[in-house]
């Protein structure tokens, strides 16, 4: 049983009873990992990884990070891009010869591409994801570019368009972020409901939650929504990777798998992920209880989760290999599902 601990946002806090997700299962295969295939884009490991299931084509779609294999001295974390791969059952994928989407010149992720968060409409039949970026130190050497001149320039968002078959046609990304977020954030995690698109972020140390009518209708909360906390032993000083979802639940439509870290530095102490749910999305009530911890900087990198019909959960991980390369695994609550009950991240 979880027990619950109130969130405080924009002044509220309440306490409510959680859905039980069941206990996750780790899958012992390794999903994707550092390889010299296609450009040789993936040599460096793969991670953060996001899944969506396409309705149209009854397969999974999963995008992810990539640090490049190239050394620019004006991008103070290397250059990072994405990548997509594709499988018929979630566990075995095939990824793509060439990134998704490269760091571009002039552009406000000519340095990083990384930690995204994708979006299937059945409606449209094409694919959002959403992505941190940040550009380089010599980027308003010349002249100040409309997103101004922070490192972390903020919230990008990427359009794929698919043909019949399932081929990319076509992918558009905004000249400008979706969200300027100007100082050290990550982990953007979006989904859809009701009439709003909510889009979870974190700044250091908190996690941040905004929506609009749009998701190009965005601005950056003043208050956070669920913050570092004494009251457990693993999220003493930051929180990290809040994977957003919709419920199937008219009284907490809402829920984020976010993680917590306890820090002695920048050495991990504790640290562990647990869930959240809310009501609107302005105030939180997060549990006590974990379903995983850990002490090191190796494991659980990144997560994303899915829901499988009404509380049944499948999350896709990146943890460090021996040699420090990102890798992808799997974890879920069932053995197995129906395909058809997996739910996009856009929701009634």
């Amino acid at each position: 049983m979880l027990r619950f601990l109130c969130g405080m946002a924009l002044g509220l806090s309440w306490t409510a009873h959680a859905q039980e997700p069941g206990d996750f299962v780790i899958n012992p295969a390794i999903l994707l990992e550092a390889n010299t295939g296609g450009s040789g884009y993936m040599i460096n490991g793969v991670g953060s990884p996001t899944v969506v299931y396409d309705t149209s084509r009854d397969r999974y779609i999963m995008v992810f990070e990539v640090k490049l294999p190239v050394v620019d001295e004006n991008c103070p974390v290397g250059r990072w891009a994405l990548g997509i791969a594709y499988s018929d059952d979630a566990l075995v994928w095939e990824p793509e010869e060439e990134p998704l989407l490269l760091p571009e010149e002039g552009t406000f992720y000519n340095c990083v591409a990384a930690h995204p968060n994708a979006v299937f409409s059945s409606a449209r039949d094409r694919m959002y994801v959403v992505y941190k970026a940040e550009q380089s130190l010599d980027a308003c050497d010349e002249e100040e570019p409309s997103w101004g001149c922070d490192q972390y320039t903020g919230v990008g968002r990427l359009r794929v368009e698919f043909d019949d078959e399932g081929t990319i046609v076509d992918r558009f990304t905004p000249r400008n972020p979706i969200l300027a977020v100007g100082q050290n954030f990550g982990w953007p995690k979006v989904v859809s409901s009701g009439s709003y698109w909510y889009l979870m972020f974190t700044r250091q140390p908190d996690a941040m939650l905004t929506r609009g009518v749009k998701l190009s209708d965005m601005a950056v909360p003043e208050e956070a929504a669920i913050s570092p906390t004494s009251l457990v032993s693993w999220a003493n000083d930051e929180i990290v990777n809040p994977a957003l979802l919709c419920e199937d639940n008219p009284s907490f439509p809402l829920s984020a798998f976010f993680g917590g870290r306890s820090l002695d530095g920048p050495t991990v102490v504790s640290a562990g992920w647990g869930k959240a749910i809310s009501a609107t999305g302005l105030s939180w009530a997060y549990g006590e209880d974990t379903f995983f911890e850990w002490s090191d900087d190796e494991s659980w990198r990144h997560w994303d989760v899915l829901r499988v019909g009404t509380d049944e959960y499948l999350v896709w991980f990146s943890e460090k290999d021996e040699a420090g390369q990102n890798r992808i695994r799997f974890a879920s609550t069932t053995p197995s599902w129906d395909d058809g009950d997996v739910y996009t991240r856009i929701c009634p």
